[in-house]
């Protein structure tokens, strides 16, 4: 099926099915009442989709017995209406539901909302995609600008970048300042981390690929290079991937037991000392 198909039977599974929420605990679906009636049979996916459509555009000040009353109404339409005759009962149902609409969009372009997401083109490659306020395009400029200019002429030769090129390679190492800093939230405790995972002999060889999270496979001179300036984790893994065994980057002591094993034994406890 095509990327739109999977993205719509996707949706439909999301809205007609509990998930799980910022807690932890499975979260509500937004149509109950349509999914029961798919359960039956009685209704089909083009149905739904007009349901769920709908529902959608509900805003989250209506109180739920009315969103699941409105809900009831559209799913005993589409026991014997067609997508059509539900996408109609249910622009009468937001204007009952929502008289007011949705907020006009401001035409200034001072009142832009930051919006940002990665993407991955056809070719494999990734790539961002934002629209950024004024101030915060100002801000990244300026910091972005005396890291892009052309590198000074070496023999006579000039940078040959581009201006493109130029402030893409000043965005890499701006993200990589950035992530060293002890300033920005972390994970798990620690500072911002990417994890890479590769065999040790192709991480010794320098052969084969690695995998770097969330992104994907990078070779492993790539990986050989973030290892200089990386904490090296062994691991062992099973003939299914599962790992069996996980060790330390490190054999020193942690400061917490320094202090527990000072308090202890209030200085050295080396036998014959």
């Amino acid at each position: 099926m095509t990327d739109r198909e999977a993205g719509v039977r996707a949706d439909r599974v999301l809205a007609l099915h509990a998930g799980p929420s910022i807690g932890g605990d499975p979260g509500p679906p937004l149509a109950p009442l349509t999914a029961q009636a798919a359960a039956e049979g009685v209704i089909g996916g083009a149905q739904i989709d007009a349901i769920i459509r709908t529902l959608a555009r509900i805003p989250s000040t209506v109180p739920e017995e009315d969103i699941r009353a409105g809900e009831k109404i559209l799913v005993d339409l589409a026991r014997h209406a067609g997508p059509r005759q539900i996408a109609h009962a249910g622009r009468r149902l937001l204007d009952k539901l929502d008289p007011d609409g949705q907020e006009p969009r401001s035409e200034d372009p001072r009142d832009v909302r930051p919006e940002m997401r990665f993407v991955q083109h056809r070719d494999g490659t990734l790539g961002l995609k934002a629209t950024l306020d004024r101030e915060t395009c100002a801000r990244l400029k300026s910091d972005l600008d005396p890291m892009a200019k052309p590198h000074k002429a070496v023999d006579g030769v000039r940078d040959s970048r581009t201006q493109d090129e130029r402030y893409g390679d000043a965005f890499t190492d701006y993200v990589r300042l950035k992530t060293t800093s002890r300033n920005l939230p972390g994970q798990a405790d620690e500072a911002t981390h990417i994890l890479v995972t590769m065999s040790y002999d192709d991480l010794i060889r320098d052969l084969g690929e690695a995998c770097l999270d969330l992104v994907g496979p990078i070779s492993a001179t790539d990986a050989r290079i973030l290892a200089c300036d990386a904490r090296v984790r062994p691991g062992v893994l099973g003939t299914g991937g599962e790992p069996l065994d996980i060790g330390r980057s490190k054999r020193t002591v942690s400061l917490a037991r320094k202090y527990a094993l000072t308090l202890r034994d209030s200085g050295c406890a080396f036998p014959g000392l």
